[in-house]
C-alpha cells in the first residue's frame, strides 16, 4: 500500500514574522539566505559591514557582492506594497550608494514590476534593480521552507550586447570623422550600372592606403584588433 502524502501549505509573509521588522531583517542578513538570493541573482553575497545604517528602511539590509564589494541592498517588505514604497526603495538605495538593488516582498504589483523594468532600462551599465517574490511553504507540520522567485531583473541580453564582441581593451573605436567618405561619394561616376561598383573599388582602395595591414574600417570607425 502506497504511503500517504503530506499536505502542502503556503501562506504570506505577515503569517509567519507578523510587524517584526528586526526579525526579518535579521533573517534577510543570515548567511543561508543570502547564498539563496544570490543565486537567484548570480552573485556571491556576504554580509556588509552596515547591518543596519541609517536611511534604510525597516526590513531593509546591505550586503555586498563577494568578487568586487559592490554595495547590494536588499529591502523586505512585510505589508502590501503600495505607490510610495518605490520612492522610498530609491531613497533607502541612494542612501546607501548600492551598485543592485534587490526587492523582496511576497507580491509585486505590476505598477512597481514595471517601474523596476524603467529604472533598468534607464540605468547606467552596472546598476540594477531586482524584483523577488519570497514564498513561504510548510509540509504538514513541517518548519516554513522560503522559496524567491525573479519577477524583475536587467535586460542583460540588451544593456551587456558589447560582452560578445570581445574585450574592450581588444576593440577600441576611434572615430575618424566622414570626409574621406564623402569626398570619395562626390567623386564617383554617376552612370547607370557601373557606378556602385565604381564606388566601392575606390572606398576599398582608399583604406588599403589609409590604413595599416590589422586594421579595418565600419561605418566611419576604426577598430584595432587583437593579433
Amino acid at each position: 500500500m502506497a504511503k500517504s502524502l503530506g499536505k502542502l501549505k503556503r501562506f504570506n509573509l505577515q503569517e509567519y514574522w507578523g510587524e517584526e521588522f528586526d526579525r526579518f531583517s535579521s533573517w534577510l542578513i543570515q548567511e543561508e539566505t543570502l547564498e539563496m538570493i544570490g543565486g537567484a541573482i548570480d552573485l556571491d553575497l556576504v554580509p556588509a559591514k552596515l547591518n543596519n545604517p541609517e536611511g534604510v528602511l525597516k526590513g531593509g539590509v546591505v550586503a555586498k557582492n563577494r568578487k568586487n564589494d559592490d554595495i547590494v541592498l536588499i529591502q523586505g517588505e512585510l505589508d502590501e506594497i503600495t505607490h510610495c514604497d518605490l520612492g522610498e526603495l530609491l531613497s533607502s538605495a541612494a542612501w546607501v550608494n548600492s551598485v543592485i538593488t534587490v526587492w523582496v516582498a511576497s507580491k509585486i504589483p505590476v505598477e512597481q514590476k514595471r517601474g523596476l523594468d524603467w529604472l533598468n532600462d534607464v540605468s547606467r551599465d552596472g546598476i540594477s534593480f531586482y524584483g523577488a517574490e519570497l514564498e513561504l511553504w510548510r509540509i504538514d507540520d513541517s518548519a516554513p521552507a522560503p522559496n524567491f522567485s525573479l519577477v524583475c531583473q536587467p535586460k542583460h541580453c540588451s544593456r551587456n550586447v558589447k560582452l560578445n564582441q570581445g574585450h574592450k581593451e581588444d576593440l577600441e573605436p576611434v572615430d575618424i570623422g566622414c570626409e574621406a567618405t564623402k569626398e570619395i561619394t562626390e567623386s564617383a561616376p554617376q552612370r547607370k550600372g557601373d557606378w556602385t561598383q565604381k564606388l566601392s573599388e575606390e572606398i576599398a582602395s582608399s583604406q588599403s592606403e589609409a590604413y595599416p595591414e590589422g586594421v579595418s574600417v565600419r561605418e566611419n570607425f576604426v577598430y584595432t584588433k587583437s593579433l
